[in-house]
């Protein structure tokens, strides 16, 4: 999506009408775009999946009507604890 936004890709034409309307409220305010992995945005990801799986439409309009699992990400966020995301290398011993 970032780099959609930042007109790197050409916006999918199914897409058009939604992004021609992003791009005209981001001129309203001040907008910062960047990428950010997964395990930084779990709430997200979390309500993606449960919409996408639901057989209904479902609104939440406050903290309380969410699902546990919800809450319980938000609260963990709330601790502000980093996610942190390590790359390891592995080391090769060479034989003589």
């Amino acid at each position: 999506m970032v780099i959609i936004i930042k007109e790197v890709w050409k916006v999918p034409w199914e897409l058009v009408d939604y992004f021609d309307e992003l791009k005209r409220e981001m001129t309203k305010i001040e907008v910062t775009i960047q990428h950010i992995y997964r395990e930084g945005n779990k709430l997200a990801d979390y309500l993606v999946n449960l919409a996408i799986n639901a057989s209904e439409k479902k609104t939440f309009r406050s903290f309380k009507q969410l699902p546990s699992i919800g809450r319980k990400i938000i609260n963990m966020e709330k601790s502000q604890i980093p996610v942190l995301r390590v790359r390891t290398k592995k080391i090769f011993q060479r034989h003589a």
